[in-house]
């Protein structure tokens, strides 16, 4: 893929937000040429909006395409916003030039919420569906010129612009937003990540925590980072941080230990969450598994959740007397199933120490 990246002093003032709030900011523009992949004679221009510290605001892209139905042909001529990680963000009109539907009419109100809805939708129908997918040839001419509109679509599209929002989501999901990652990827490193999480914003979080899912390498540095999101509210981050943690790099007590700690401020599934991850790690240190039985006895873990640090609990760790007298104390439990699975435990380990 050749790239050619031209940069332009300019400054950008202001572009739309989701809440129709006005926000003002100053960024050099760059823009980046790119060859169309599927038309080689056609190249695609994006520009992007910097900040001072490197960081990407937004991106955007002209749009000029002809969409054609089995009759006719028009012109889209649009501009479309993606956020700074490539997420889409909305589109403008260029020159106020406004959609069209296939009997002529212009797209209202209504109609661009609803297209702006679609292209949101990085999971939409049109993802699966080819052009010839989208109408029910008649003999009739039953939806403008086209023919009649799909009836699993009817209620999911602009009505009479089924080929006006299928272009613009392949549009938006195709070849610029390929072009947006690769740009994206070639400046991840520590401290563009640093400059990312300094955001505090959940849409930029959850890319750089995906990021470090794929690259575990770029993790280890803010596992402090990844512990306070875990405790935070926002349930898909901190299943994000989570998972961003590697086992084989909770290789000490004390990280280990900072990771137990945030079960007592978790709900019940992240707690297990956290436990499962524990038990993945090749070792667990003496001081994480006490931690983890007191948090029994204080009523913080379930016994169901008991159950998976038994998983844990390994012939070393046994030999440490203050797990081998808290066990014993657990064979005395209230909770019968815990009575039962503390002597399957230290039966089982009974057995292979005398093997």
């Amino acid at each position: 893929m050749m790239v050619l990246s031209l940069i332009t002093s300019v400054l950008f003032m202001c572009f739309q937000m989701p809440d129709n709030r006005r926000h003002h900011e100053s960024c050099v523009l760059v823009k980046h040429t790119f060859a169309d992949p599927d038309d080689s004679l056609e190249i695609i221009n994006l520009v992007e909006c910097q900040s001072p510290n490197g960081l990407t605001n937004w991106f955007s892209s002209d749009i000029k395409k002809s969409v054609c139905t089995s009759k006719q042909c028009k012109m889209l001529n649009v501009r479309l916003f993606w956020d700074g990680v490539g997420n889409y963000h909305h589109l403008e009109l260029i020159d106020n030039e406004p959609l069209t539907k296939t009997d002529h009419t212009e797209f209202n109100a209504d109609d661009y919420d609803k297209l702006n809805s679609i292209l949101s939708d990085s999971l939409s129908v049109f993802r699966d569906l080819q052009m010839e997918d989208l109408v029910i040839e008649k003999r009739s001419d039953v939806d403008g010129v086209s023919g009649a509109t799909s009836k699993s679509l009817t209620d999911y599209v602009v009505r009479d612009a089924v080929y006006t929002c299928y272009t613009l989501w392949h549009t938006v999901y195709g070849t610029s937003k390929n072009n947006i990652h690769a740009l994206l990827k070639q400046r991840v490193d520590k401290d563009y990540l640093r400059k990312l999480f300094d955001r505090n914003d959940p849409v930029t979080d959850i890319w750089a925590l995906n990021t470090m899912i794929s690259n575990p390498e770029y993790a280890v540095p803010f596992f402090d980072k990844l512990i306070v999101k875990i405790a935070s509210g926002n349930d898909i981050t901190s299943s994000l941080a989570l998972r961003a943690i590697s086992p084989q790099n909770l290789n000490s007590e004390a990280l280990q230990k900072k990771l137990a700690d945030q079960i007592s401020k978790a709900d019940d599934l992240k707690k297990l969450d956290i436990i499962w991850k524990l038990n993945d790690c090749p070792v667990v240190y003496d001081a994480v598994i006490m931690q983890l039985l007191h948090d029994y006895q204080k009523g913080i873990i379930t016994p169901a959740a008991l159950h998976y640090v038994y998983k844990m609990i390994s012939g070393k760790n046994m030999l440490n007397p203050d797990i081998a007298k808290k066990l014993q104390e657990f064979r005395t439990d209230k909770n019968r199933y815990i009575r039962d699975i503390t002597d399957k435990l230290l039966i089982t380990t009974e057995a292979k120490n005398q093997r």
